[in-house]
């Protein structure tokens, strides 16, 4: 097994984080809180010094005279605060009895490194320490745990690589290496599970989870993985706008799934809709198809994100190409989270072709109608109600093959 250190092995944020604010303060500048600096580490020291100095401070010069001041005081208080996490040396011991080989693998200098892991391991509990090194990329970048693993003569198909991080995920799927996140460190299950996602769906009816889909959002950014947005009631409440704002502000989407009241609400920053339902005026009829796809475009070049719009008509653009697809029925609207789990098939159609979201989004709501209306046959065939209905729709998409979906799809280009 190999582990990361800070915030795996070792809970070293308080010795880092008053190493950094002494700096700053030796430098005029305002300090940053211990869950900020939480933030800020994970792609080595020299990354961390660039984010916690201020912007305008940020020369080549300053940040090499910031980086000499910083780690002069780190390594004189690496041992104040720093401790192992909980049960960590029993782990070690465990494993080293079971004749399972153990080595760590960090972005902390390589020098910090054999320190600080001497200091609070001792010896002998470690086959290999390896940190940053000059001229060796840094996580999540696989090169140095390459080396690693071969000093160590470590079996690929027989290693794991524990970290704390989405950087740490990264280097484990780089290296082609099963990958553990620890929960008990610094960044949290949100970020572990969005860096080991191939996709990611954010939900606004979780309205007080924000703080945890932006944090999952932007470690989906930098794993290059496609985040989708379904903004529930977005225009709504106050509450609604200001937190779908925000997740606008701190998160790029692939794409934006919403009625079309939730996709004007976030266009234009209106109140409107009713609850989550749309609004009568926003409707996708054929009198108000054009305000739509005008409203869906504007969104679209706001965000960068493909917006899709379900309702009678949906409507699906990235800005410049617009869809409009005429698949579903009258009793998909009169059950609940036919709209939620669109928007998880959107989520799992752009995990599949990342690199083409809005085919993506036209793909999911094509096969989400077509499977509508299979299951409205159905419904029709026996008589039953939308309860059965529910069930039916869910069969219909997992039984849909690509033939009934080619043969059902009504789409046409929108010219307008």
């Amino acid at each position: 097994m190999i582990f990361d250190l800070d915030g795996t092995l070792l809970n070293t944020i308080g010795d880092l984080a008053a190493a950094a604010n002494h700096t700053l303060a030796e430098m005029g500048f305002a300090p940053h809180t211990e869950e900020e600096y939480k933030y800020m580490v994970g792609n080595g020291i020299p990354k961390l010094v660039e984010r916690f100095s201020p912007e305008d401070a940020r020369s080549q010069e300053q940040l090499a005279a910031t980086l000499a001041q910083f780690s002069a005081r780190y390594d004189a208080h690496k041992e104040d605060k720093t401790a192992p996490y909980a049960g960590i040396p029993e782990l070690l011991d465990t494993l080293r009895a079971n004749g399972i080989q153990c080595a760590v693998f960090s972005n902390k200098a390589d020098a910090f490194c054999g320190k600080i892991i001497d200091h609070y391991f001792g010896t002998g509990r470690f086959d290999a320490v390896r940190g940053s090194r000059p001229g060796v990329p840094t996580k999540p970048d696989p090169a140095g745990l390459y080396a690693l693993m071969e000093q160590i003569h470590a079996d690929p198909a027989a290693t794991l690589f524990v970290g704390d991080s989405d950087v740490d995920i990264l280097t484990g799927h780089n290296a082609h290496l099963p990958a553990m996140g620890a929960l008990w460190g610094f960044r949290g299950r949100a970020e572990l599970t969005a860096a080991g996602a191939d996709a990611l769906v954010c939900n606004l009816g979780a309205i007080g989870k924000v703080d945890s889909m932006i944090s999952a959002g932007q470690s989906a950014n930098r794993a290059g993985h496609p985040v989708v947005l379904d903004p529930v009631a977005a225009g709504g409440t106050a509450l609604r706008r200001q937190e779908s704002a925000r997740l606008l502000e701190h998160v790029h989407f692939a794409a934006i799934r919403g009625n079309a009241s939730e996709i004007r609400a976030l266009a234009l920053r209106e109140q409107v809709g009713r609850g989550v339902d749309v609004g009568q005026g926003d409707v996708v009829s054929a009198d108000t198809l054009s305000r739509t796809v005008e409203t869906a475009r504007l969104l679209a070049r706001q965000t960068g994100a493909v917006a899709a719009v379900s309702g009678p008509m949906d409507v699906v653009t990235d800005g410049s190409r617009t869809v409009i697809l005429r698949n579903g029925c009258a009793t998909m609207a009169r059950i609940t989270g036919s709209g939620c789990m669109l928007t998880s098939m959107m989520g799992a159609f752009c995990g599949a072709m990342p690199e083409d979201p809005f085919t993506a989004a036209c793909a999911a709501m094509a096969a989400m109608g077509v499977a509508g209306e299979i299951a409205e046959a159905r419904r029709l065939e026996h008589g039953t109600g939308n309860a059965t209905f529910r069930n039916d729709l869910i069969d219909a998409i997992f039984n849909l093959t690509e033939e009934q979906l080619e043969k059902g799809v009504r789409y046409e280009i929108y010219q307008g």
